[in-house]
């Protein structure tokens, strides 16, 4: 099964998951293994939103695996955003002091600058806008 969606929006590489709960430690080594090819993918100066949407609890193996996708894209010289974070999720983010490390958005539509197209896949990433809570 594939955790995880995707599709490029704008110069914005969009990526979504199918479940609400990423704690499991198979799934998210699969996720890793569905992520890599997608950023190995992405041009110099790549952009990656990675929308959290629907995402309820993570473990400590996705942090883990954000920080290393947050390395890969500043090798690239892009630009790695976490969109529609969970409060449980932000707020261990903020206490690992890792809010300071990521940028975060709850609006994705402003971000790539385009609405959701009637009947598109991207549509199940891009639920209706909802105000900015903030913006590192």
């Amino acid at each position: 099964m594939a955790y995880v969606q995707s599709e490029m929006v704008n110069q914005w590489l969009v990526v979504g998951f199918r479940s609400e709960r990423l704690t499991d430690p198979l799934t998210v080594q699969t996720i890793g293994q569905e992520l890599s090819p997608l950023i190995s993918d992405l041009p110099a100066k790549g952009q990656l939103v990675i929308n959290f949407d629907g995402v309820e609890s993570v473990s400590s193996q996705v942090i883990g695996l954000l920080i290393g996708l947050r390395e890969q894209i500043g090798r690239k010289k892009g630009k790695l955003v976490l969109c529609k974070l969970s409060k449980q999720v932000l707020n261990l983010m903020r206490v690992t002091k890792l809010d300071r490390q990521f940028t975060f958005t709850d609006d994705l539509t402003t971000l790539i600058g385009t609405q959701p197209t009637a009947g598109g896949r991207i549509q199940s990433l891009i639920p209706s806008s909802r105000e900015v809570q903030w913006v590192n």
